[in-house]
């Protein structure tokens, strides 16, 4: 409870600031939504908090079935909300809100134990002791987050609803890939079984096998299922999402196999690979974009996840050899 409280607190007021400073002109009218949405920060790294705890000790599954029910109240909700007629953003906003309330409260039910009480370790010890991979989310949040700042600002309301609304069909390329991230920090942190050199190997081509063949499978499928989902409204999201498949493949690689270097201890060519990539992003996107426009944006995103990319399958390898010595 101190801890998501003291991140989440911190986490908000930054995002308060953000939303009230650097949103463009044009769009300083979501200033209010956004610091609302802002304030909801403290519940959701409350839950967060929770589960990592859990993950840590190896309960993946004591809580399942409460979190699927609190994944799935606010889509659900927002069903309701549209055949009752409710879509206008202010609505949405609100219902956003209700719903990570709901995830808090369905999570507490789950829960054993009080989460008020002495904390075994102060909030600070544990920022201190996990600074690494603290930062290494950071870097991760920050290059996931970063082409939706540059559309932003570069593109209309209208890329940008296209681009946004794009992005979740791109993600199902990381839902596989982020169950197997806490499986693979599982196996890092276990010292009983650290990956050889072949075992990166099968590694990396059974996550470029599988990536490229749900990459093609959904290619095939978004053009009739954007229209169906979305209404013909929203066919230009299908164009932004062809261009955001790549990123997405490479992103759900990078989670993977960057989680059994956490689990190894060593976040550092996370870090490092994410600063790259976001520099890639950036400097790429403005390069392109005289030429090709916003569609930069996705490019250069998919370049940068692949230097990152390159740079932890690296490390992996390294990390290998360095098996192999301490075993000599």
């Amino acid at each position: 409870m101190r801890y998501g409280l003291t991140t989440g607190i911190v986490t908000a007021a930054v995002c308060v600031l953000l939303a009230w400073f650097a949103l463009p002109v044009d769009k300083h009218y979501l200033a209010p939504l956004a610091s609302l949405v802002a304030l909801t920060l403290p519940l959701q790294h409350i839950r967060l908090a929770v589960q990592g705890v859990d993950h840590g000790r190896g309960y993946f599954y004591r809580l399942s079935s409460l979190r699927a029910a609190a994944a799935a109240f606010f889509p659900l909700l927002l069903l309701g909300m549209w055949l009752a007629g409710w879509s206008e953003l202010r609505d949405v906003t609100w219902a956003f809100v209700g719903s990570c309330v709901a995830g808090l409260l369905l999570c507490q039910v789950g829960m054993r134990g009080s989460w008020f009480g002495p904390p075994q370790q102060s909030v600070l010890e544990s920022l201190s002791e996990n600074r690494g991979l603290a930062i290494s989310q950071i870097a991760a949040e920050l290059l996931d987050r970063a082409d939706l700042f540059l559309i932003m600002f570069l593109g209309t309301l209208t890329d940008q609803g296209f681009y946004t609304s794009a992005i979740p069909i791109a993600s199902t390329m990381i839902i596989v890939p982020n169950a197997l991230a806490l499986f693979s920090f599982r196996h890092g942190a276990d010292p009983n079984t650290p990956l050889t050199a072949a075992g990166v190997t099968r590694f990396i081509a059974l996550m470029f096998a599988g990536q490229i063949a749900t990459g093609c499978l959904l290619a095939i499928v978004i053009p009739y299922a954007v229209p169906i989902l979305y209404t013909q409204a929203f066919t230009g999201t299908v164009m932004f999402a062809w261009y955001l498949l790549p990123s997405g493949g490479l992103r759900g690689m990078l989670m993977t196999a960057d989680g059994y270097l956490r689990g190894r201890g060593m976040p550092t060519p996370g870090i490092i690979g994410r600063i790259v990539a976001l520099m890639i992003l950036i400097g790429l996107t403005f390069a392109l974009q005289p030429r090709m426009g916003i569609w930069s944006i996705p490019v250069a995103l998919a370049a940068g996840q692949f230097v990152c990319l390159v740079i932890v399958f690296f490390a992996m390898y390294r990390q290998t050899q360095a098996n192999s010595q301490n075993k000599v």
